[in-house]
C-alpha cells in the first residue's frame, strides 16, 4: 500500500493517503477502531505522522512505527511516525 501512495500526484491526496495508511495499519495490527492521527510537513520533503492510541503505547506499537518509517525510507521518502497516548 505504501508504494501506491507514492504514485499520488497531489500533495493533499498524498497527505491523506499517508495518514490513512498509518492509522489503518495501527487499527488492523492492534484490533483498534477510530484512532486519531495528525500529519504535518515541517520540512520540505519530510512528513511527520502522529498516531494517537488509547492508553500507553506498547513496544509493539513503537516497532510498527519504525517499520513504517523504514518502508518509506526504502522508497526514498522521509516519513517519521510517532505514537502517543490519546488519554
Amino acid at each position: 500500500m505504501i508504494g501506491d501512495i507514492m504514485r499520488g500526484e497531489r500533495r493533499d491526496d498524498m497527505r491523506h493517503a499517508i495518514l490513512d495508511c498509518a492509522v489503518g495499519d495501527f487499527e488492523a495490527q492492534f484490533d483498534l477502531q477510530a484512532l486519531r492521527g495528525e500529519i504535518s510537513f515541517a520540512l520540505p520533503g519530510e512528513a511527520c505522522v502522529t498516531v494517537y492510541v488509547p492508553g500507553r503505547p506498547t513496544a509493539a506499537m513503537i516497532t510498527l512505527a519504525q517499520t513504517l518509517e523504514q518502508d518509506y525510507d526504502a522508497l526514498g521518502r522521509t516519513v517519521r511516525v510517532q505514537v502517543k497516548s490519546d488519554d
